[in-house]
């Protein structure tokens, strides 16, 4: 029975933290999202500039070069 309430104390005691730390947390919320939700779209908004990266150094410029050595060359 003493083990109940301890645990019951307890999980009061860290109910009541975290009412404390709400408005704190909510200071961080920025544009309606939190910390951990702007690590995601942060996260997604790097991998697609490292997809855009690869596809235009990898295939768009050569490419690019390409037409445009074919355009300088056949004006000759």
């Amino acid at each position: 029975m003493g083990k109940e309430v301890v645990t019951t104390a307890a999980n009061v005691s860290l109910g009541t933290e975290a009412a404390k730390a709400a408005p704190f947390a909510a200071a961080f919320a920025v544009g309606g999202l939190t910390a951990m939700e702007w690590a995601y779209v942060l996260a997604a908004a790097y991998s697609g500039l490292l997809i855009i990266h690869f596809v235009g150094s990898k295939w768009l410029l050569p490419l690019w070069r390409l037409l445009k050595g074919r355009r300088a060359g056949g004006a000759e």
